[in-house]
């Protein structure tokens, strides 16, 4: 039989149905006070406890395990019956590790589409296009005429972490078996994104649910552009510092040569080109082209550019640096890499590494 799976709705979707339970339930249930958001989690940990610790359950036998956990709660009348049903109705809708599965979801010849006969399953039973229903099935004949055992409280709640291990001596020697497996030296086995995961120790390996397979890529995409941001933030303070260090050891140098630092950096543009022309250097440098003939002027003055006609026509005039120019920023450029080889020598290797890998994709995208 093939799954067919609750499809989640849209968040705007999700806040109505919350919006309409806290009507419903006469605010029992009420995402927008602190009593009523409390209510909520609560109601999220149990289920998460139910599916990591039984895998599967009628949403009836849920609600009855409910009474046995909260006696309190539902003696006061804080969550009724049908504030439980209708919370499964919505979180029917929403991602979980567990699935609120109809009867007719589960078996070919069911009708019942109440809520009351739902059942609440763990998403690891459910393969879709895969094994079907197969791991279910083998759970409820597992389950078939056995007593169902109920922690204390805290120890039940406890089950709502997926990684919660009951700390029995069998646990313990089970925990230390896994943390001590490591996969085979040969295996072709890969991560998700294509890491060989060869002679690792199972600890440092991370494993995916079918159902999780496709939001991987939504997991990584999202993480890839949080630690760009950080490594974008980190950039920009060592360049902030390092332009600060930088330019106040230049001062002295300008301050001889009678080089502004705007002259200087047209100069570090010129270097790199065999001429240019005026409108070419207002752009780089976000002047008009009136300002940019006046800096120009000054610089041929001192003797650092000249004036030329242009090849293949005389009446364009174009701008290049002179050797006097060249060798100004050469020596420059010696104070800048020595102050820069002076910082990174106290940066960390990724430190490094993050600044190389910015050098090259500043040169592929050609900055002006």
């Amino acid at each position: 039989m093939s799954v067919k799976m609750p499809k989640p709705v849209s968040k705007t979707e999700l806040s109505r149905l919350y919006t309409r339970l806290a009507i419903d339930t006469h605010h029992r249930l009420d995402n927008s006070t602190a009593e009523g958001q409390a209510r909520l989690d609560l109601l999220h940990r149990f289920f998460d406890a139910c599916a990591n610790l039984y895998g599967t359950m009628t949403l009836w036998h849920a609600w009855e395990l409910f009474q046995h956990v909260e006696p309190e709660l539902t003696a006061k009348k804080k969550i009724l019956r049908k504030d439980f049903f209708s919370f499964a109705e919505i979180v029917r809708v929403e991602k979980h590790a567990y699935a609120i599965m109809l009867l007719p979801d589960l078996y070919e010849e069911e009708t019942s589409i109440s809520i009351q006969d739902a059942e609440l399953v763990h998403r690891m039973l459910i393969y879709p296009n895969i094994w079907g229903l197969n791991e279910y099935y083998k759970l409820l004949s597992y389950q078939d005429d056995k007593p169902c055992v109920v922690p204390a409280r805290d120890a039940f709640y406890a089950y709502a972490d997926p990684n919660y291990f009951w700390e029995t001596p069998e646990a313990r020697s089970l925990r230390f078996f896994l943390a001590n497996l490591h996969v085979a030296p040969d295996a072709k086995t890969t991560a998700p994104d294509g890491t060989p995961l060869c002679g690792k120790a199972l600890s440092e390996v991370v494993f995916w649910t079918r159902d999780d397979h496709w939001e991987y890529d939504d997991y990584k995409a999202a993480w890839r552009k949080k630690a760009v941001s950080e490594e974008a933030n980190k950039l920009a303070d060592f360049i902030l510092f390092t332009q600060r260090s930088c330019i106040l050891n230049l001062s002295s140098e300008l301050n001889e040569g009678k080089v502004s630092y705007p002259q200087f950096f047209l100069l570090t543009y010129l270097a790199s080109e065999d001429f240019l022309s005026m409108s070419s250097i207002a752009q780089k440098m976000g002047h008009s082209t009136a300002a940019a003939t006046g800096m120009v002027d000054k610089l041929q003055e001192m003797g650092y550019l000249k004036r030329m006609s242009a090849a293949k026509d005389r009446r364009k005039i174009m701008v290049a640096i002179t050797q006097e120019g060249r060798d100004l920023v050469a020596r420059m450029r010696q104070n800048i890499v020595r102050d820069l080889a002076a910082l990174m020598a106290g940066a960390d290797p990724d430190a490094r590494q993050t600044l190389a890998d910015t050098g090259k994709s500043i040169r592929k995208r050609r900055l002006a």
